[in-house]
């Protein structure tokens, strides 16, 4: 009886299980101390993973695994939320206490991961950071809701802040990288729509139409998500 082609199979089967997994998402815990009380705070630090592409709100897909929900940590005592460059960062004694003062009276315990985006979001807005941070802050903090049909309003309201700051990143006078002021033309439209603003997601699919710095996957994309404004349809699940 001839076995070779049932084992050939196996060990194909095998080899291919292997090497998806061996570049899959992978972390390292680490430890870092928060700036404002050092309090020990654990992040599980990307290692590797396998990136296939973006979905229509840019999120990357393929074998990321938890990597969005590992961004971003908080403080299980004062609540600080951040990056790991967040909890790196040498503040000075001013804005320790400033920090501090502003999460007493403004910032309450996270509940889920979504929360420490927005805590992340807003203590960036308190420290001026530039609108394309802040906005990449709001938009990977709804990609924890997505989904979650009792969280659409909640995930809508910070994709519509993800809009306000890509809209703002997209200026002449923010942009230093063509492609990416050519992005955010995109994201903003895209953001708009999915938060029922219509009237400007036109607006800005038409400028990121008219952008020669578009890439030329995005523009189909644009294309494609430009139909659905112009029909009122805020499809939010992709």
């Amino acid at each position: 009886m001839n076995f070779s082609k049932p084992i050939s199979l196996i060990v194909t089967l095998f080899l291919i299980f292997f090497s998806f997994n061996s570049s899959a998402h992978s972390c390292e815990w680490e430890t870092y101390h928060c700036p404002i009380d050092g309090t020990e705070v654990s992040f599980c630090a990307t290692v590797s993973m396998y990136v296939e592409g973006r979905k229509r709100d840019m999120q990357k897909f393929g074998a990321v695994g938890s990597y969005y929900k590992e961004l971003v940590n908080s403080c299980h005592t004062c609540y600080f939320s951040g990056y790991i460059s967040d909890f790196e960062k040498d503040y000075s004694e001013n804005e320790i206490s400033a920090l501090r003062t502003w999460i007493k009276k403004n910032i309450s315990e996270p509940k889920d991961e979504a929360d420490e985006y927005a805590i992340c979001a807003r203590i960036q807005e308190f420290n001026n950071a530039s609108p394309d941070v802040i906005a990449d802050t709001w938009l990977m903090g709804s990609y924890m809701l997505k989904g979650v049909s009792e969280e659409k309003e909640r995930r809508k309201a910070m994709q519509l802040k993800a809009a306000c700051y890509f809209e703002e990143a997209a200026s002449a006078y923010q942009c230093e990288e063509k492609q990416l002021c050519a992005i955010y033309k995109y994201v903003a439209a895209e953001m708009y729509r999915r938060a029922d603003f219509f009237k400007d997601a036109l607006f800005w699919y038409e400028k990121a139409k008219q952008d020669p710095d578009l890439p030329e996957w995005l523009s189909e994309m644009n294309t494609e998500q430009q139909k659905l404004a112009v029909n009122n349809d805020n499809r939010n699940d992709v």
